[in-house]
Parts: structure tokens; C-alpha cells; sequence
């Protein structure tokens, strides 16, 4: 759900500059993918690092490597190459769940400089304004549905039982909930109303601190005493 909703809102956020501008500036649209992902990950990685060495020693093997593919996002192939579960305990990874935003980079990377190709080709053939955008929506759409059935063929195909690591950490495998959002995205798109901007800027703050401290009271709860075999603490 989570790449659903990342494909989905790249994509509806492509669509809405291409309206505005007539045109995707691909440099642009990088920083900012950067920006979001980038300095929040460092601060995680420096924050937590210091507590490693209240942990035993086997959550400190191959730290190095860990932090080098986290900040590469190239943690999912660590993992392939490692050819460990997610849910290992034999060999836990400190920085496995990095793996994520890896994939979703690598998504940004290559969805970016299509979307970048295809309003250059749309131009050249002389399109502009509602027809451009227009002509962009079908061909996202298209390509969005070609690229879903493929990754599911894909992930069908290498499916191993005895090597369920590649599977799980592929992008190849994983691409098409990325997919599906972008295609959710060519048709409703996003709206927000004038009604709907003037209520985030008036949102109470006794009640979005109440809607983050509920969640964050019960992870907390749930990282004190929950049992990490216990069925309940994976479904929570």
C-alpha cells in the first residue's frame, strides 16, 4: 500500500506541474525527491548509531555495510546478497527496513526521467497545453498498466520458495503497486478545494497532537512489551 500510495502521488504531482507549466523539469523534480528522503534518513542513521553499543554484538555485524547501503539506498540488494529474511533472527540487520525506501528511489530515478522523455516526445510532435496533458495521461495510463502486468509476471515467474530473499527485496518484483498508483493517478488525480486548504491551515493543534500521540503511546507500549514472535506484534 505504501508504494501504492508513493506511485500515486508522484505521479498525480507530475500531472499537476504539467498543467500548470506546460512542461516537467527534471532537475526540479529530483531535489525535491532528494530533499524528502535524504537528510530524514541521515538523522535516523545518526541518531540511532549511538545506541548500537548498548546492543549485543551480533546486532553490530557488518554495521558498516548496513549504514553504506542505507545511505545508497542499495540496502534491498544487501539483503538479496545476504539472501536473509526480513524477520531473520539468526542475523539481525539493524537497518533492514531501509530496504524500502531503496526501491522508492529507484522508482523516483527511473519513473522521473521517463515522464521527462515522454513530455520532450509529446512536444516534438507539437502538442501543448490540455492536449499534451491529455495525451500524457493515456500513454501513463498505458504504460502503467503494460509496466504492472509485467512486474507481476516477473515476481511469478522467479517466485523460488527456497530463496523467498529475492522475491521480497526485487524491485523488478515489487514495481507494480508503484505502477497502480501512478494509473490511479492519471485518473482521479489530486484536488484540494478551497474549503479543504483554509481547514489544514486552522487544523487545531490539540487534536493532531492527540492523533500523534495515540499511535506513538501504543508503539511504544508494543516496543516495551510485545514479543517480536508474537503473531499480535507483527499484525500491530
Amino acid at each position: 500500500i505504501f508504494f501504492v500510495f508513493s506511485g500515486y502521488l508522484i505521479t498525480a504531482l507530475f500531472l499537476i506541474e504539467l498543467e500548470k507549466t506546460d512542461r516537467f523539469t527534471l532537475l526540479t523534480y529530483y531535489r525535491r525527491r532528494f530533499i524528502r528522503i535524504f537528510p530524514p534518513l541521515v538523522i535516523m542513521i545518526m541518531t540511532t548509531l549511538p545506541f548500537t553499543l548498548l546492543l549485543p554484538s551480533d546486532f553490530r555485524a557488518n554495521l558498516a555495510k548496513q549504514v553504506a547501503a542505507a545511505v545508497g539506498f542499495v540496502t534491498n540488494r544487501f539483503e538479496i546478497q545476504s539472501g536473509l529474511s526480513y524477520e531473520a533472527q539468526q542475523t539481525p540487520q539493524l537497518y533492514i527496513h531501509t530496504w524500502t525506501l531503496s526501491l522508492e528511489f529507484l522508482f523516483y530515478l527511473i519513473w522521473g526521467a521517463l515522464l521527462f522523455v515522454l513530455v520532450l516526445w509529446l512536444k516534438k510532435q507539437g502538442l501543448t497545453g490540455k492536449k499534451l496533458l491529455s495525451q500524457t495521461r493515456f500513454v501513463v495510463f498505458v504504460f502503467a498498466i503494460l509496466a504492472s502486468l509485467a512486474s507481476i509476471i516477473y515476481l511469478e515467474a522467479t517466485f523460488d520458495p527456497k530463496y523467498l530473499s529475492y522475491s521480497y527485496f526485487s524491485f523488478a518484483s515489487h514495481a507494480y503497486p508503484f505502477f497502480i498508483g501512478a494509473m490511479i493517478a492519471t485518473v482521479v488525480g489530486v484536488r484540494i478545494s478551497e474549503k479543504q486548504k483554509a481547514q489544514f491551515t486552522v487544523y487545531p493543534i490539540k487534536k493532531m497532537l492527540l492523533w500523534t500521540g495515540i499511535p506513538v503511546f501504543l508503539l511504544l507500549c508494543l516496543s516495551l512489551f510485545g514479543k517480536f514472535e508474537s503473531s499480535w506484534t507483527i499484525r500491530t
